[in-house]
């Protein structure tokens, strides 16, 4: 019970770390070199960190084998997800709330220890989608997307928008 974890966590005053995000989709069709595979992961971890405030995520497997990373060392879509979750959460980062005006959008913020906002957006739609920031706090610095076409493509916005490509993780850090 998510909110059990949380209840507990602010009568200790201690942080959630989410280690087991779970995976939403059929089980028997998880493919480590499909993006599709990768997104529903994203979306797992995006219900961890909603759903028990998590302020941290860490994924239990090492560099191997495994779903991340392959035997010859080649990185499968799964990794560039979790870099998002991973370089845009860093250490003393705390979730604030967070929404989106489009509705096949999920945005993750979190206040971060040098006073700087970071934001993760998932794009559930099957198509682009505009994204304006310019409600967010602060200057936009860094934006980077993963999709389906390619990983870690930094954005740079049209007419102050920025293009979100379909089923995509987006993050922006918003400078101070």
């Amino acid at each position: 019970n998510y909110t059990e974890i949380w209840e507990a966590a602010q009568k200790y005053d201690m942080p959630v770390w989410a280690t087991e995000a779970g995976y939403s989709g059929d089980a028997t069709g998880i493919n480590p070199t499909d993006w599709l595979t990768a997104y529903g992961f994203a979306e797992a971890y995006y219900r961890a960190i909603d759903w028990s405030h998590a302020s941290r995520v860490y994924h239990w497997a090492l560099l191997g084998n495994d779903a991340v990373v392959g035997k010859d060392g080649e990185r499968y879509p799964m990794f560039y997800v979790l870099k998002h979750f991973a370089n845009y959460i860093p250490e003393g980062a705390v979730l604030i709330d967070s929404n989106a005006d489009d509705e096949y959008f999920s945005t993750l913020a979190f206040a971060l220890p040098d006073g700087g906002t970071s934001v993760i957006v998932l794009n559930g739609n099957r198509q682009y989608r505009r994204m304006d920031v310019s409600s967010m706090p602060g200057t936009v610095g860094n934006v980077v997307n993963s999709s389906i076409d390619a990983y870690d493509v930094v954005l740079e916005p049209v007419d102050g928008l920025y293009m979100l490509p379909s089923l995509s993780v987006t993050s922006f850090i918003l400078n101070p």
